[in-house]
């Protein structure tokens, strides 16, 4: 099952995310030991051990290459002021900016910040400028267009597939994430690959994620609310 509703074989075998047993969570010396024996194959800006993991994800690694030809940046913002990406324009390169709170090297925040890259890139290496010809286009194409949050979220659980499948480390249950992924963002990618119907799936998701999550706008919105207040203002009348 490529999605992984159940966790793969492999020894040692990883804390999942979709276990109903409890489990002893690794030290972090046990951890680092782990993490010490992954190869490095792509550089990401945010240290060796995010790198470490990044590795093992053959899709995080090919955008992660492509947006460095393409001049992006990736790297640790001030403490505080939220994570986010942000497409070239005009002068300026694209950038992907992680909060640096999340800077302190620890296995739970190293698995966590791996996921939040694999969401920021999902965003970046897709974007595409939203559709303003109406008001449902709009929001059609923030909410699955190129760069949306279905892509960035769906990028997620990819990059999580791939490096549990090869490392045997879940990064949603070490980073502590399932409960922000939820069992359904999972299920409905499970029903996109088995149905061959992504478009839906997508839809499924950002309907959640729009309804149940803010934007770090200012001040923050539910994200539908925020995807409504710039179609309202950009999108053709």
């Amino acid at each position: 099952m490529e999605y992984f509703l159940v966790k793969p074989i492999c020894s040692p075998p990883p804390l999942s995310a979709f276990t109903d047993i409890a489990r002893t969570r690794p030290t972090e010396k046990e951890m680092e030991r782990r993490r010490n024996e992954l190869k490095i194959i792509v550089t990401t800006g945010l240290g060796s051990d995010v790198d470490r993991y990044a590795s093992q994800s053959p899709t995080l690694v090919k955008q992660i290459l492509k947006l460095k030809r393409k001049k992006w940046q990736i790297g640790w913002g001030s403490a505080g002021t939220g994570t986010f990406s942000r497409a070239p324009y005009e002068q300026q390169k694209g950038i992907i900016v992680i909060d640096s709170n999340f800077n302190n090297g620890d296995s739970q925040n190293i698995a966590y910040v791996t996921s939040t890259l694999a969401h920021e890139v999902g965003h970046s290496y897709f974007h595409k400028e939203p559709d303003l010809s109406s008001f449902d286009k709009c929001m059609e194409s923030l909410m699955v267009g190129g760069g949306s949050e279905a892509d960035a979220i769906v990028n997620q659980i990819v990059v999580r597939n791939e490096i549990l499948k090869e490392a045997c480390i879940d990064i949603f249950e070490e980073g502590r994430e399932y409960d922000f992924m939820k069992n359904e963002f999972v299920q409905f990618y499970g029903e996109g690959i088995r149905t061959g119907d992504m478009k839906t799936a997508k839809m499924k998701i950002a309907k959640i994620y729009s309804e149940q999550y803010t934007s770090t706008s200012n001040p923050p919105q539910k994200y539908k609310d925020s995807y409504g207040d710039y179609c309202k203002k950009n999108a053709k009348k």
